[in-house]
């Protein structure tokens, strides 16, 4: 024969790789659940504290290939981003001793605590998507 080039597909190798093929969804679902129970654990740890509420609500919904971690505490988005005061509006229940108190600032700034667990859940699900990766290729 002359010049030219021959290629061979060893069907066992082949099977070989299908099967781990198949089992990269199984551990792309560990990998979701893992992440978004530590981000859980990481928002819950950052969490502002007065009450313990904000921290306590701290919540993981998986669906099939996805996982949602977020707070059920309505004021959430307002400790989070910040939020406005009516000036001089008296609030029942603020200072120290809990008498009330009339608000002074127009604007409360955010304590963005949750965007920097996201920020580091993001960093980590990347490392352990290649990890996964890494042990199915194997």
């Amino acid at each position: 024969m002359g010049r030219g080039f021959s290629i061979s597909i060893d069907e066992d190798t082949v099977t070989e790789h299908l099967e781990l093929l198949q089992q990269l969804p199984n551990y792309m679902n560990r990998v979701v659940i893992e992440t978004a129970n530590k981000l859980a654990t990481d928002a819950k740890s950052a969490a502002p504290r007065d009450t313990g509420g904000l921290a306590n609500s701290v919540r993981v919904e998986v669906r099939d290939t996805s996982a949602t971690v977020g707070y059920t505490a309505d004021y959430a988005p307002h400790v989070e981003y910040g939020h406005r005061q009516n000036v001089g509006q008296f609030v029942k229940g603020l200072g120290d001793d809990g008498s009330g108190r009339r608000l002074v600032k127009p604007f409360i700034p955010g304590q963005n605590f949750f965007r920097p667990c996201v920020e580091r859940a993001r960093d980590g699900f990347r490392s352990r998507i290649e990890q996964a990766i890494e042990r199915a290729a194997r």
